[in-house]
């Protein structure tokens, strides 16, 4: 195992003696500085670098699996911020237009509150969770606007009144552009049934709520060097640029960043590029759902493969802590056998199995964890014992 924080000072003193019947010594009072030695992601960030570093919280694993209880304590040693997904998504919870069950994100919740974990609740409105009962309903456009905003004012208040010590982050839409027409907005209910002016409703409805607390846009493939990505780009800028000049209160933007070892020496350059233009806009950036995988050409694990990998989660990083709009990076699994890769989730990937996070199937932590410690620590030394 690591050391917890460890504070190594090493005191070195210089002496020398003349001749004869006479003696003189002298001192070198230089020491120095002292060595910090860290032994996790979290520690590192807390103490050196000043970003969140996350991870997925699943209950389906952190509270109804056999290794639970190790999940448990690993995701809080390990990291200082959770992301919710189907825990707290809208079809999972919104049960009818008059109830919402808060059991199960209540339940997240708490496990933050007890760990000092900060919650990123992923998503208030995304188009790949709406209920039933409202989409397949006999409901006016009206109606459902005035449901879908009752809905996004309850959740909030619900957590700002219960909650007011954890510290949580609102990706108040998620995947708003489209993937096919990528110049477009995705062509979805809400679209249709609250207008093209869905966005700025939503945002407006989050802020009413709190005037502090963050909001956030997340979406994917909107940073690198094809043309898909910059149209992405292009769009979702217009999106942010629209919400600022109406004075809507728009706090950030998430990048999910599922990328591929094979985009890397392509990419970074650009990754780099599209993430100081996404400064300039002047509102917070994130990484929300890292993850890099190595297994696109199904040919397996080798060292190769994990020292792109490793190089790729390195610049990742670093450009977060070289960002001061950046204020997080959470990775989408807490292990390798727990990620969405390797639990039936990614029917659309041509491989059944990957290893794309910083943990291992073991629960054991990879060579690139520590070169990401090295990174958040400021490159302090490390020593594992």
């Amino acid at each position: 195992m690591y050391l917890r924080i460890i504070l190594l000072v090493v005191a070195m003193f210089l002496s020398s003696c003349g001749g004869g019947g006479s003696s003189s010594s002298s001192q070198n009072t230089d020491q120095p500085s002292p060595v910090i030695i860290y032994d996790t992601l979290r520690d590192a960030a807390e103490t050196k670098s000043n970003i969140f570093v996350g991870s997925l919280y699943n209950d389906g694993y952190m509270q109804h699996n056999d290794n639970s209880a190790t999940y448990r304590t690993e995701l809080a040693r390990h990291f200082n911020m959770m992301s919710l997904e189907y825990s707290i998504s809208m079809e999972e919870i919104w049960k009818d237009e008059n109830t919402i069950d808060f059991s199960r994100p209540d339940a997240a919740f708490d496990y933050a509150r007890a760990n000092n974990i900060a919650v990123r609740v992923t998503h208030l409105i995304w188009h790949s969770t709406i209920p039933e009962w409202l989409s397949a309903g006999s409901y006016s456009d009206a109606e459902v606007e005035s449901l879908v905003q009752g809905y996004v004012t309850t959740v909030m208040n619900h957590y700002i009144t219960n909650y007011p010590d954890v510290y949580t982050e609102w990706n108040v839409i998620n995947e708003a552009v489209s993937n096919d027409s990528p110049t477009e907005l995705r062509n979805t209910f809400f679209l249709q049934k609250l207008g093209s002016d869905y966005i700025a409703k939503a945002f407006q409805w989050a802020g009413a709520v709190s005037s502090s607390a963050k909001l956030y846009i997340n979406d994917y493939g909107c940073i690198g060097s094809s043309n898909w990505n910059k149209s992405r780009k292009t769009t979702l800028v217009g999106v942010v640029n629209d919400l600022i000049s109406r004075d809507i209160r728009i706090d950030g933007i998430g990048f999910q960043g599922h990328f591929s070892i094979d985009q890397y020496e392509e990419d970074i350059n650009d990754i780099r590029l599209d993430f100081a233009d996404y400064a300039d806009l002047g509102i917070e950036l994130a990484f929300t759902e890292l993850d890099i995988r190595i297994n696109d050409n199904l040919s397996g694990q080798n060292i190769s493969k994990e020292q792109i990998q490793e190089d790729f989660y390195k610049n990742i990083y670093q450009l977060c802590i070289d960002t001061p709009e950046c204020k997080s990076v959470s990775l989408w699994g807490l292990a390798d056998h727990l990620s969405f890769m390797n639990t039936g989730y990614a029917s659309w990937l041509a491989q059944s199995e990957d290893w794309p996070l910083l943990i291992d199937e073991n629960m054991q932590t990879k060579d690139v964890y520590d070169v990401i410690l090295e990174i958040l620590a400021g490159n302090s030394s490390r020593h594992r014992v």
